[in-house]
């Protein structure tokens, strides 16, 4: 697959995906994701020094818009009835789709205020969380 500047991606990680653009490639095939830490390598596959592990792949014009309708909310799932039901696993998606530190940091003091309902609340407000077991 061949990728080059200014082409539109889904970036997605076991627990989130995103639309973005690729916004650089280096001499050495390197890819920089808009809104990114790290970057990616020559497949799509976010290099092992980056903390999170991550891939993208190409997408249409039509899709792009589609994921762009509902960025300002990405899209985090979990399961309510499992491990990834527990608030810290899902905080861990959620800094995923939050690079803001400052913006991470006052949901998180939200999060420990309340109880379960009221965080996941809090979160709703700040990303499309969805419990893929159904149960909140």
């Amino acid at each position: 697959m061949e990728f080059k500047v200014g082409d539109k991606v889904v970036v997605k990680t076991l627990w989130a995906e995103r639309a973005s653009v690729i916004t650089e490639i280096t001499k050495a095939g390197n890819i920089r994701v808009e809104g990114e830490k790290g970057m990616f390598n020559k497949e799509g596959i976010k290099k092992p020094a980056a903390q999170r592990n991550a891939l993208i792949h190409l997408i249409t014009d039509e899709e792009y818009e589609q994921k762009k309708a509902f960025e300002g909310r990405p899209i985090v799932h979990f399961e309510g009835n499992g491990e990834s039901g527990n608030i810290f696993y899902i905080m861990a998606r959620v800094s995923e789709v939050i690079t803001d530190p400052i913006e991470f940091k006052e949901l998180w003091e939200k999060v420990k205020q309340g109880t379960y309902t009221d965080a996941l609340a809090a979160i709703r407000k700040k990303v499309n969380l969805i419990d893929d077991d159904g149960v909140y």
